[in-house]
């Protein structure tokens, strides 16, 4: 039986970025005649695998949203269940064993949630009954934070990392930029550093395009970015959904 993979993400950028993945690296292709858009950039997208495999990402919201909709959706699935479903997100500041606590413990309340050894969950789907693997996909990689920021793993902090290691030559500046930001009363986080390097990069690139600009659209970022990115739960978790 083919895979029918649902994934929540927390915005647009996400989306684009997961999406560049699962095109580049699984080979997934959007369906003739199918898209999703809506405002604030596109909300959903449909890809099919050579195999009849399918992936459908869905921006939920902010994170806490990411976590309260899957008993939503699992419950309208009896008709076609998902084979697997993803909940992608920001960790932030908090550990793994505090994101696990807070985004897989907590808030699923409407159905019964078992862990796996494989670091993954499992939900039964009331009415059908079927038993669906829950995947995280934390943004977060290995290495130190650029420019000394916080400490806080997301798909900004990735961005602006593959974008430093790819331009040794440009680091400078975005770090003289940060430290000048911070003698100001501006908030200065890996969301800053991440917009100033698509200043500078692709600044008449919106953030879902630069999103996808990293994962993949530009080789040398991706060649930059690549070793973190499979290093990391991330890949992990999307190699169990997608194969």
């Amino acid at each position: 039986m083919n895979r029918f993979v649902r994934v929540l993400c927390e915005g647009p950028e996400d989306l684009s970025a997961l999406r560049e993945l699962a095109e580049r690296q699984w080979a997934y292709r959007l369906p003739n005649g199918l898209h999703g858009s809506g405002a604030g950039g596109v909300r959903q997208w449909r890809g099919l695998a050579s195999s009849g495999d399918e992936i459908m990402i869905t921006v939920a919201g902010s994170r806490a949203q990411c976590a309260s909709w899957p008993d939503l959706i699992l419950q309208g699935s009896a008709d076609r269940p998902y084979s697997h479903l993803g909940v992608s997100f920001d960790p932030n500041g908090e550990l793994e064993p505090v994101w696990r606590k807070n985004m897989f413990e907590k808030v699923w309340q409407g159905a019964p949630l078992r862990s796996t050894p494989d670091g993954c969950y499992e939900v039964s789907v009331h009415p059908s009954g079927v038993a669906v693997p829950v995947v995280p996909l934390p943004w977060s990689a290995p290495g130190p934070p650029f420019a000394g920021l916080e400490d806080a793993h997301s798909l900004d902090r990735l961005v602006a990392q593959g974008c430093a290691m790819a331009y040794p030559e440009l680091t400078p500046m975005v770090e003289r930029w940060i430290g000048d930001l911070r003698g100001t009363s501006r908030p200065v986080d890996h969301k800053t550093a991440a917009a100033l390097w698509r200043a500078i990069l692709g600044p008449r690139t919106d953030l879902q395009g630069f999103a996808a600009r990293v994962m993949g659209q530009d080789k040398r970022i991706w060649g930059a970015v690549a070793p973190l990115i499979q290093s990391s739960p991330l890949w992990n978790g999307l190699k169990t959904l997608l194969g």
